[in-house]
């Protein structure tokens, strides 16, 4: 099993495709359900979550996307979205989102983490979902319901010793 931790913020659309596609899912859920609700949800722990690992092995890169929902509406909007965004990710084989949520801090911050194997893993599986049908619709509804702050988006690679 592989931790993960992922953040998106809702309101911004990003030019490149990772964070598109992770805004897209973070702007679909509205509320801010308590982590333990969040957590029995999308089948994790309070406070981490657990994934089994990718195809081929360990995740080497974690995408984080953090945006911010508008309210409790958008909240569970945003919520179901992701949950439909990651049924379309499983049907097409691509990495699903692990959703977090602060358990103290700003109020509406929703986190979206993904693992990729490698960075060519991740720009195809980009690419693919750029080009899937009805994406643009779906990160639309996502964008409707984020506040006008902007989100951001992180990558994160394993760390490993440096040689002597």
């Amino acid at each position: 099993m592989t931790t993960v931790n992922v953040v998106v913020l809702a309101g911004t659309v990003a030019a490149d495709p990772v964070t598109r596609r992770m805004l897209a899912v973070m702007r679909s859920l509205d509320r801010r359900p308590n982590p333990c609700r969040l957590a029995e949800r999308f089948g994790a722990g309070v406070g981490s979550a657990s994934i089994a690992e990718p195809k081929g092995g360990r995740a080497m890169y974690k995408m984080r996307q953090v945006f911010t929902l508008s309210n409790i509406d958008a909240w569970n909007e945003g919520l179901a979205l992701v949950e439909e965004v990651n049924k379309l990710c499983a049907q097409k084989g691509w990495a699903q989102a692990t959703v977090f949520t602060r358990t103290v801090g700003r109020f509406g911050e929703v986190c979206l983490e993904i693992d990729f194997p490698d960075l060519a893993t991740m720009e195809r599986e980009n690419k693919e979902w750029m080009e899937e049908p009805g994406i643009g619709k779906l990160m639309r509804r996502i964008n409707d319901i984020a506040t006008e702050d902007p989100g951001y988006s992180e990558l994160w690679e394993e760390a490993v010793p440096v040689p002597d």
